[in-house]
């Protein structure tokens, strides 16, 4: 299963009976396991391409070679259970609501948990006897080479640099758009457009980083959309003045003041969202605000 939908009692007694108890993907276990066999399951999970950790599929007593799906009680602490026993990892790992699955028959459930691919990789434990960087392979958990660690640590640098140019690009479109905010003259419109080609390609770059966030990715395509909408209408404006319209200056003034009137309003818009958006990234990645906001600092 890719999803945690997908997850079945039917699924997971298939598997156990192929004999697939962990794969590069999950890994059945009758409990929750300690805290250091956690960590390292879920940092190769992490680290890796996302998995699913699956409590209440162990061993038979008759068959140690064989698993089934006993399921466990019922524990309503048992998702604050798993991420105390993952608490130690740094960064630190997410992971979503298990999905909750009866066993026929009986009282007891099976919980999967969902681990996925993290964009803050690679991830160890924070112990310093302990620090050791996993993997996920067909055959389970892996120490990663030194050459693995290294390069997932250049990759977690460029995706955090990428992040670095969007908040700038942000920052930038955030004051100008505080240009269309101030009281214009009848005849004055504000020139300043916001940057949207590097918004388009900052989008792209930094998306494998953000991509587990769904609202901040929302957010972004919806500043995006208004972002072009406000530029199309400078350019159209821009356009129908330098055609001479002098014998009918009520038309240019009512022109105009719609205009100012329609990007007053789309500023008053989108500064909000901005601003969710690089506190987003402000606590994600640690980025400072240069213009104050945060604190002052360069990003």
């Amino acid at each position: 299963p890719d999803t945690l939908d997908e997850w079945t009692f039917e699924v997971i007694e298939v598997l156990a009976g192929l004999g697939r108890n962990e794969t590069d993907r999950h890994e059945f276990k009758g409990n929750l396991p300690s805290q250091e066999t956690l960590t390292s399951l879920c940092c190769a999970f992490a680290n890796t391409e996302g998995g699913f950790v699956v409590l209440g599929v162990g061993q038979r007593n008759d068959d140690k070679t064989r698993f089934f799906p006993h399921g466990v009680d019922p524990n309503r602490e048992m998702s604050s259970e798993f991420g105390q026993k993952i608490s130690s990892v740094t960064p630190t790992i997410t992971f979503d609501t298990p999905k909750i699955i009866e066993v026929p028959n009986t009282a007891k459930v099976i919980y999967v948990f969902h681990v996925a691919r993290s964009p803050d990789r690679p991830h160890c434990s924070s112990d310093a006897d302990k620090r050791i960087f996993w993997k996920r392979t067909n055959t389970g958990c892996e120490r990663m080479s030194m050459e693995e660690v290294r390069a997932q640590f250049v990759k977690n640098e460029e995706r955090r640099d990428r992040a670095k140019l969007l908040f700038l690009e942000l920052l930038h479109n955030r004051e100008s758009a505080k240009d269309w905010l101030k009281p214009q003259e009848p005849r004055s419109y504000s020139l300043v457009t916001l940057t949207s080609d590097a918004l388009d390609r900052l989008l792209i770059d930094t998306y494998s980083a953000i991509q587990d966030d769904a609202v901040l990715v929302t957010t972004l395509m919806e500043i995006r959309r208004h972002v072009r909408a406000t530029n199309t209408a400078q350019q159209i404006l821009i356009a129908r003045n330098a055609i001479p319209m002098t014998n009918n200056a009520p038309l240019v003034l009512g022109i105009i003041k719609e205009h100012n009137e329609f990007l007053k309003a789309k500023a008053e818009f989108l500064m909000p969202l901005i601003e969710t958006v690089l506190q987003a990234l402000r606590e994600r990645f640690g980025l400072k605000d240069p213009f104050g906001s945060a604190g002052g600092g360069a990003p």
